[in-house]
């Protein structure tokens, strides 16, 4: 019964590839390549946090908010980056969805997270700034890829 279900199931997968395209493969082969690839080592893209406030960030002190550094002079509340005092409770938006980091580990000027396959490096150092006294390098990584995202921010009381 099972080999007959298999045998089923695959006959089916078969029949639904497109014809062969020059190189011999098929449309379907070639995307199904690409997909698991892709899933497997595809770095988050990094956009601005939609609901700032369900993130909770809005109230208490010793908040961080982060924005993009190209972007500061129509910055707003355009945040790519929240995190209270010490790196809890950080988060980002990833792949159009805002996402709560675990912290792995904070020493120092550099702080650790996962969201789900994806770690991020937060590393601070101070920029001078009255506005924005703080400069972040955030590193996503999956597999061997990697995103930079640069970012500019400041911390409240």
């Amino acid at each position: 019964m099972k080999k007959a279900l298999v045998a089923a199931l695959l006959c089916a997968s078969a029949l639904s590839f497109a014809p062969a395209r020059a190189g011999g493969e098929t449309r379907g082969a070639r995307a199904g390549a690409r997909r698991k690839g892709a899933v497997a080592s595809r770095v988050p893209r990094v956009g601005t946090i939609k609901d700032y406030p369900a993130t909770g960030m809005m109230v208490g002190c010793g908040n961080s908010y982060f924005v993009p550094a190209g972007q500061v002079e129509r910055a707003g509340e355009n945040y790519v980056f929240l995190a209270r005092h010490g790196g809890d409770g950080a988060w980002m938006n990833l792949d159009g969805r805002d996402t709560r980091l675990t912290l792995l580990r904070a020493s120092g000027a550099r702080t650790e997270y996962r969201a789900g396959a994806t770690r991020i490096s937060v590393r601070a150092e101070p920029t001078g700034d009255d506005t924005y006294s703080v400069k972040l390098t955030i590193v996503l990584r999956r597999g061997r890829a990697r995103r930079v995202v640069r970012a500019v921010g400041y911390a409240d009381c």
